[in-house]
């Protein structure tokens, strides 16, 4: 979502229609996702099929197209309340006025392929923002990091729906699936119906790694929180408003799910894929608890090294 060059292609769609007046920054763009036919994103989506998104129309882009399985709905869904929550929280200046989510216009379905349009961010992710030469030459180094470590906490204070269960909130029962970086993948093999099956497989799973009846006991917290737990740099865009204030946009859902907070604080604190985690680290360390990290690397060995054999079939079957 970072690079609109890497968007263009040599296609021929209808040009943007003229821009008119408008009540918000946005309206434009939603008027025209409204309006834009599922045919011309289909053809758009068969050209971009290797990427999985594109700014459209390529002549003077108005939103962003991002497209794949049907589960990908779950992460509109995802990013509508983190766009709610987040509006509302500026509105009521419980949180800094420069943290925005992209909004999403609309959602659908053809044949197998899920369509999500949303805001495009004509911004620079925050690698190209950092490292700009001189460095932070572009955008602050230290209020980029800010913003993104308020960004999550801002979430994770987002009230739960009272029928959440572990994963996103979404509709369909079989898009419930949790990504997070402990899963094989990035991605549970199952829908877990509640704190407590999730609780039974993942001490099952832990007990692999250690004899018989010598395994710690991992206890969730039963409270689930909106947990953002994708910290790739690639995630997070910055851009000027119109009177030079420094913006972040959070992009990219698929990892956000409802889950107990030391999934969040695993991914915050534990799991070092990405440059970028550790400052956020540092900015966020302090308000998780470290209770069920070590429990949890035990897990994430376990689910990528060798349970994703016939036996997690059976150790989720018997939780």
């Amino acid at each position: 979502m970072s690079e609109l060059a890497a968007a263009a292609g040599a296609s021929s769609p209808p040009r943007s229609p003229p821009l008119e007046p408008c009540a918000d920054e946005n309206e434009a763009a939603r008027r025209f996702a409204q309006a834009v036919s599922e045919d011309e994103l289909w053809q758009r989506s068969e050209q971009r099929l290797p990427y999985g998104h594109f700014a459209y129309p390529t002549d003077r882009p108005l939103v962003w197209v991002k497209f794949g399985e049907p589960w990908r709905l779950a992460e509109a869904d995802m990013q509508r309340l983190a766009w709610q929550w987040l509006r509302s929280q500026r509105e009521t200046k419980q949180c800094s006025p420069d943290i925005h989510v992209p909004e999403v216009f609309r959602t659908f379905t053809r044949g197998p392929r899920a369509f999500i349009i949303m805001e495009l961010v004509d911004g620079t992710v925050l690698a190209k923002s950092v490292f700009a030469k001189p460095m932070g030459s572009l955008h602050p180094v230290e209020q980029c990091f800010d913003l993104i470590a308020e960004g999550i906490q801002v979430l994770r204070q987002m009230p739960v729906p009272p029928d959440a269960t572990p994963g996103p909130y979404t509709a369909e029962y079989g898009h419930r699936i949790i990504r997070h970086p402990i899963f094989k993948d990035q991605a549970a093999r199952f829908v877990y119906r509640d704190v407590d099956q999730l609780e039974r497989h993942l001490n099952k799973v832990i007990a692999c790694r250690f004899p018989r009846g010598e395994a710690p006991t991992l206890h969730l917290e039963r409270q689930l929180v909106f947990s953002y737990c994708d910290l790739n740099d690639e995630n997070f865009m910055f851009k000027r408003d119109a009177n030079g204030r420094l913006r972040l946009y959070i992009v990219d859902f698929e990892h956000a799910s409802f889950l107990p907070l030391c999934f969040l604080a695993y991914a915050g604190l534990r799991h070092s894929q990405w440059w970028s985690q550790p400052p956020i680290a540092e900015r966020i360390g302090a308000t998780f608890p470290d209770t069920n990290l070590d429990l949890l690397g035990h897990a994430d060995y376990v689910f990528k090294v060798f349970v994703w054999t016939s036996t997690a079939s059976t150790l989720h079957r018997s939780a």
